[in-house]
């Protein structure tokens, strides 16, 4: 199931754009610029002429890879992004990643659950061939064998370049699959947040109840059996260890940006 795919920034002037600073996915083929846009919030935070905004503010600077999944805002997020290639005429430039697994209309990672979740994904993203294809969760109920002869029957097809991982740990299901830690040597981490934000200058009082709510239910035994089957492990941090995070990541970002020519 190799493929030989690459893809420029097209003609984009910014900093991203450079071929210095273009990166291998992997042993897919697939080349991309070192930042990728995640799509999580469109057409749930993030409405669809903002989402589109921020789709071209993120190209401008010569970024090539968009990242979303079907399950994201019900499959607004696909939906959004296909809208996009198409008025923009684009799609060539794009490295274009989405997941499957989670959508309610085909939950899973039987065979016919992947094919039916990639055909609507394609109609969504209004195009013939998706990138590189996640499994959004993992499924103990279904043979590895089964999801893997349904990928390799998409990529024959013409219809999946590549099937990716993206873990910090070997994954369960695909122990022989390197990380990209291991793979590159890259020093990175991944996790996702959830926080219940409010202005500023929010009396104490308030606060500390708020806290005490969140605390509740992320230490209830329905949230943490959802995580776990989702493959997912549990940190409940109060307001000043999620003030600290925040803090930490925008300067990991900050630094980021620097490496790659965003800012000074």
């Amino acid at each position: 199931m190799g493929i030989e795919h690459s893809v420029t920034a097209g003609g984009a002037t910014g900093s991203l754009a450079a071929e210095s600073l273009l990166r291998p996915i992997g042993r897919s083929g697939i080349t991309t610029s070192p930042l990728t846009l995640g799509a999580a919030v469109f057409g749930w935070t993030v409405p669809n002429g903002r989402a589109k905004d921020l789709l071209d503010r993120y190209t401008a600077v010569g970024g090539t890879m968009v990242d979303t999944a079907d399950s994201y805002a019900s499959g607004m997020s696909e939906q959004i992004i296909g809208s996009w290639m198409r008025e923009r005429k684009n799609r060539d430039q794009i490295v274009l990643a989405t997941k499957v697994g989670r959508h309610p209309d085909n939950e899973g990672l039987s065979g016919r659950n992947i094919r039916a979740a990639v055909d609507a994904s394609l109609e969504r993203l209004q195009t013939d061939c998706i990138d590189l294809l996640y499994f959004h969760a993992d499924d103990v109920a279904t043979p590895l064998e089964e999801s893997l002869a349904a990928v390799g029957e998409l990529i024959d097809a013409g219809k999946v370049k590549s099937l990716a991982i993206m873990d910090a740990k070997p994954s369960t299901l695909y122990p022989n699959v390197p990380t990209l830690k291991s793979a590159t040597g890259s020093n990175w981490t991944m996790a996702a947040w959830r926080g219940v934000l409010a202005p500023k200058g929010l009396p104490a009082p308030v606060q500390a109840k708020l806290a005490e709510a969140v605390r509740k239910a992320v230490a209830s035994k329905e949230y943490n059996d959802f995580m776990t089957s989702r493959g997912l492990g549990v940190i409940y941090g109060g307001p000043d260890d999620m003030a600290k995070f925040m803090a930490k990541s925008d300067a990991e970002m900050g630094v980021t940006m620097k490496a790659v020519g965003l800012v000074k």
